[in-house]
């Protein structure tokens, strides 16, 4: 892939992070977006022509806005849209102990964000070169798979995949891929130490395989070894 601009939400730690640093790395032009300027000292420290700290929270309209209209007069045009910013806050919470905000919150951010900010930066997409939509889910997922627990993140991330199934639909007759892709089990803060990949392998994964996608692959689901999961 030429070097590319690129949007990644949630880019200043984790996942999103390892992946800012190997996007760099590989000379293309990042901005990282935020949500506190006490998380993103990394961001800030690296900071230059090609990483671009942009502090927004996803389920603001006006701060979508504000990215819009930054990307549009900064670069006039996005490549790669790599929507990964997420929230599990129910974990080893019994069903029934489950209460509404907490569906609510975990699917306004995982579902509710994700829409928002594609939705504002789409005429951007339009413009760019490669025109891809990465949108960060989870093998918790998959209906086929599921083995319970974690409810409000497993629904959030169900419903996330089929918003991105509605997104290569209706995205496709302007050249736009869409999908969605597991990262893994990785040792963030939300994947705990215990975990099989380094954030640094799980993101060498997830840049390979996003890089390399191609319009044919648009609407699935991928692990991020490149094979693909069941719905």
């Amino acid at each position: 892939m030429e070097q590319a601009i690129v949007f990644v939400s949630g880019g200043n730690r984790g996942i999103g992070l390892g992946m800012v640093q190997l996007l760099l790395e590989k000379g293309h032009t990042v901005i990282a977006g935020y949500r506190s300027e006490a998380s993103a000292q990394s961001l800030f420290a690296a900071a230059n022509d090609r990483l671009h700290p942009f502090k927004i929270d996803v389920t603001d309209e006006s701060d979508c806005a504000d990215l819009h209209d930054f990307i549009a007069d900064s670069f006039g045009r996005l490549d790669m849209l790599i929507n990964n910013a997420g929230i599990l806050i129910d974990r080893n919470r019994p069903l029934n102990e489950l209460d509404f905000t907490d569906l609510s919150i975990t699917f306004n951010v995982n579902v509710g964000g994700v829409h928002l900010v594609t939705k504002s930066l789409y005429p951007l997409l339009v413009q760019g070169r490669g025109k891809r939509i990465i949108n960060i889910s989870s093998t918790m997922a998959s209906i086929a798979q599921n083995n319970g627990g974690t409810v409000a993140y497993r629904v959030s991330k169900t419903a996330l995949n089929m918003l991105t199934s509605n997104q290569a639909i209706a995205y496709q007759a302007d050249g736009v891929t869409a999908v969605c892709v597991h990262p893994g089990w990785v040792q963030s803060d939300m994947g705990g130490p215990n975990a099989r990949l380094t954030v640094s392998e799980s993101a060498a994964h997830l840049v390979t395989l996003i890089t390399t996608l191609t319009p044919a692959q648009t609407g699935r689901f991928f692990h991020y070894d490149g094979t693909e999961l069941p719905w």
